[in-house]
């Protein structure tokens, strides 16, 4: 079975300038970044294929809109 990496990139209330990352392997918290800049997910991403060649890599936005729905959606880096 291949290995599954989840980055979790919570948006808060301070959007794209700083977030939150949360990095999991097989859903098991492996790293936390606080106050990471969004503009760095990219070589975040290029670190763990680097790192885990043989799992698959998802990246998940995590927000609220305007009436405090939270709402979680894939994207690409």
């Amino acid at each position: 079975m291949a290995r599954k990496i989840s980055i979790e990139v919570d948006l808060g209330q301070r959007g794209v300038e700083k977030t939150d990352v949360a990095v999991f392997l097989d859903e098991k918290l492996i790293e936390n970044y606080w106050d990471y800049s969004y503009n760095d997910l990219p070589n975040l991403a290029k670190e763990l294929k680097t790192k885990y060649p043989d799992a698959e890599l998802q990246t998940y936005c995590l927000g609220e809109d305007c009436a405090g729905k939270s709402h979680r959606w894939e994207i690409e880096i």
